[in-house]
């Protein structure tokens, strides 16, 4: 079982955060999408002490903003090589701690990336909610 832990700070806190989970892996995402024309996209970063590694991707068919993170999320977490605690930086709450209950629309994508992750051998996730964080780690 994986560990949640729910955190809430300010971009005015980001560095103070930062140094409490100097040992952990950070993902931090940006998404980009039009519900409209069912399209979006996401900029993922893996930050690991001074390693960074970005990826980016275009997605079809999507309903929502925050799937859309999610699969930017997913995406990177595949990319993890060893058990690592994980910290996710989010803009807004994507539902993870819902997902994990098993509710909420993304519960699907929740209980994807624990799956992913609990393979790896991660032990704790934190969600770090924190506007601005995202943009800001993702340069």
């Amino acid at each position: 079982m994986i560990e949640f832990e729910n955190v809430k700070t300010d971009k005015n806190h980001i560095i103070d955060v930062l140094d409490l989970y100097s040992d952990a892996l950070i993902i931090a995402v940006q998404p980009s999408c039009n519900i409209d024309k069912k399209i979006g996209s996401y900029r993922v970063a893996l930050i690991y002490k001074e390693h960074r590694k970005t990826y980016e991707d275009t997605i079809t068919n999507i309903t929502s903003a925050n799937r859309c993170a999610l699969y930017g999320i997913i995406a990177a977490a595949k990319h993890i090589t060893r058990p690592i605690d994980v910290v996710l930086f989010v803009t807004c709450s994507y539902g993870i701690k819902r997902g994990l209950a098993g509710k909420g629309p993304n519960r699907d994508l929740v209980l994807m990336l624990m799956s992913i992750l609990y393979n790896k051998g991660c032990k704790k996730v934190t969600e770090i909610l924190a506007p601005g964080a995202g943009y800001w780690l993702l340069g």
